[in-house]
Formats: structure tokens, C-alpha cells, sequence
């Protein structure tokens, strides 16, 4: 088959459908797949990829022209709603079938049902006034692009049948166990995501002041409010944030963490969960339990509310058979439900699905 995938590329913007994107490129490719993967604003003139990469600056004029010089079998769309109802159009009159990766709640809502405010400096007020204005018109029209759409994958099941697309499938994201090694030498739990609105890096702190054991916090700071983090002065003695770091750093790091902690609000799963259940570390969540895979599956607790999560952090820290029994869950989670090689055969036998139907319409 001939594929193109259409998203940012994570060595442009770390972000996980972007992560996703290049493991499905990559693993398309060793299954005998022409891909070429189109990095949307794309920075770079090379990229370390085996897979064929082009950057791409969006505009309908240049996905016409691309997609009518490489007619591909199929279009892998995981770059959210941005420009989908256009863009279907285009691809439905050039007859090439689309596939729209989800990646989030947003994706599937109509309407945004709720959207992080900034009133920080000037300009983001305005950006702000701007964006609670137009942004959530602009999505709901190309939220009709999903009449155009040929199947959908969900990477979570509570997410299936949200959009209207006849053919979805259930297909988990997946991560690669690489690391970078990495050693400290006092015990020390890790919390892992981008500071911003919605992770709640703010709940880290507060968890810290309450806690003796020592929490390494990873991200990159994307919102001016979190800026103070960054200096260790404004931080608990026992919290250390390190800024943002690849994906094998992260490994690294929490392949040598006691466990993982979790306090970003209902999202559309975090990779950051498989990566922790890769290197058999339980997790604990403030809030979110991804398909409801932390409590069915015994690895991990789910808290709900501050007191719970911080109890819940205390108890773990403290009990070395309780991580060892949560952890060998989680490896075992890891091995059946998140391997890349399995994740990303699914989806080319839902692309030769799709293929198949739409040669014979």
C-alpha cells in the first residue's frame, strides 16, 4: 500500500499523536508499506527517520497538488480538526479514502466544552477574547469533514462512536521500551507532561509540600503561569523539575522512578500511562483511569480528589510488595494491549479493509 500521514512531527513538536504518527511510519514501512509521512510546518531539512518525510506548509493548493502526484491507497489524517472539512472534500473528489486518527475528547466533540484561559499579558488576553469567539465555530464547521471520512481509529474505546464514521476500530496507541539510562541516588517518584492548562503541574506542587518522597517533574513549560517552576527557589526541597526531555530519556527516568504519578484532567488516553506500564511501574492518577485500564487491571489506583491522591502516593512510596505486585500487572497490561508491532498490523489491515470497500463501490 501507499500511505500518507498527515500530522506535525514529534521532532518538530513533542506531542503524543505525534509520537504516534512516527511509530505508525515507521512499523508501516517494515511491513512493506511505500509511507510518506507529510510534517506539517515541518522545520527540518533532514530528519532521522527511515521512512520517506517531507515538510509540508499547509494549504489546500499544496495537499491537491501532493495527493494528486502520489495518489496514495490512503490517507492517515491525524492532525485533529484543523482544516478536516476542506480537506475531505478535496481528498473525496481526488477519490483517495481517509482515515482520521483520534487522539482526544476535543476531537469528537461538536462544540469545545471547555477551553483554558489566559488573561496573563496583554497579548494573551486578546488571543483569549479571539479565540473563545471564533475557535469553536471554526471546529464545529470542520467537524462536517467527518461526513467525509472513510473510518476513524479511537485509542479509546469511551471515545468510539462519537463522530458519525460508519467503520471506527479500537486501536491502542503504543511506545517503544529505548531508554537513555539514568540514576539518582535517593528513591524519587516522576510525573510527566507538557506545563500547561489541563496537566495541573500545580497539583505536583501541592502533593510535594505534603510528602518526604522526593518527585521529579518532566515537561516542557507551554503556558507563561508555570513559568516560576522553572526556578528551583519556588519549588518544594523535595520537588526538582528537569524541563523537557525525549522519549528515551523519559524511560530512562522512569524505568529508575518507584511509580508514576498522573494529575492531567480526562484526556484522550497519555502515553505517558504505557510508557510507566512498559518498565512495569504502577501508576497513580489524580483523575484520569484511560479505558478504565488502571482499576480493571490492578495496576495503579485512581484517587479522585487530593486527599485520596495523596494518601494513595504515601501508601505506594511506602510499601515496596504492593509497587512489585501493581508492577508485574502492569508489564503483563503493557505486553498484551500496547506493543507496537500488533497496534500498527491492526491498523494496516483496517487501511486493506477500507482499500478493499472502496475499490468495489
Amino acid at each position: 500500500m501507499k500511505i500518507i500521514i498527515i500530522n506535525q512531527h514529534p521532532e518538530d513538536v513533542l506531542g503524543g499523536s505525534e509520537i504516534q504518527c512516527d511509530l505508525i511510519a515507521e512499523y508501516m514501512s517494515k511491513l512493506g508499506n511505500e509511507v510518506l509521512y507529510l510534517a506539517i510546518n515541518g522545520q527540518k531539512q533532514e530528519y532521522n527517520v527511515e521512512y520517506n518525510i517531507k515538510p509540508f506548509k499547509f494549504s489546500y493548493l499544496s495537499l491537491y497538488k501532493i495527493i494528486k502526484q502520489q495518489q496514495p491507497d490512503v490517507v492517515y489524517w491525524r492532525y485533529d480538526k484543523k482544516k478536516l472539512l476542506v480537506s475531505t472534500i478535496i481528498l473525496n473528489a481526488l477519490e483517495c479514502p481517509i482515515v482520521f486518527g483520534v487522539s482526544s475528547r476535543e476531537n469528537v466533540q461538536k462544540w469545545m466544552s471547555y477551553q483554558h484561559k489566559d488573561y496573563s499579558t496583554l497579548r494573551s488576553i486578546i488571543n483569549t477574547v479571539v479565540l473563545s469567539s471564533f475557535r469553536p465555530i471554526i471546529r464545529r464547521i470542520n467537524h462536517i469533514g467527518f461526513k467525509f471520512v472513510d473510518g476513524a481509529t479511537v485509542l479509546n474505546s469511551n471515545l468510539k462512536n462519537r463522530i458519525g464514521v460508519s467503520k471506527e476500530e479500537v486501536i491502542y496507541d503504543s511506545m517503544e521500551h529505548s531508554l537513555v539510562p539514568f540514576h539518582r541516588d535517593r528513591d524519587f517518584i516522576i510525573w510527566v507532561a507538557n506545563l500547561k492548562p489541563g496537566k495541573n503541574p500545580e497539583k505536583v506542587i501541592e502533593l510535594a509540600e505534603d510528602i518526604s518522597t522526593d518527585i521529579i517533574m518532566v515537561g516542557e513549560v507551554q503556558n507563561n503561569r508555570y513559568n516560576y517552576i522553572k526556578n528551583p527557589d519556588n519549588l518544594p526541597k523535595n520537588l526538582h523539575y528537569l524541563g523537557s526531555k525525549s522519549v528515551e530519556e523519559v524511560n530512562g527516568m522512569i524505568q529508575e522512578s518507584l511509580f508514576l504519578i498522573h494529575t492531567c484532567d480526562p484526556e484522550g488516553f497519555g502515553d505517558v500511562f504505557i510508557q510507566a506500564w512498559n518498565s512495569g511501574k504502577p501508576t497513580v492518577s489524580l483523575y484520569f483511569d484511560p479505558d478504565n485500564l488502571i482499576e480493571s487491571n490492578q495496576v495503579g489506583m485512581v484517587s479522585g480528589n487530593m486527599a485520596s491522591f495523596r494518601k494513595d502516593v504515601e501508601n505506594l512510596a511506602t510499601n515496596k510488595d504492593l509497587r512489585i505486585k501493581l508492577g508485574r500487572e502492569a508489564e503483563r497490561l503493557a505486553s498484551e494491549k500496547f506493543d507496537p508491532q500488533s497496534n500498527i498490523k491492526k491498523l494496516e489491515n483496517m487501511f486493506i479493509s477500507i482499500l478493499r470497500n472502496s475499490k468495489n463501490n
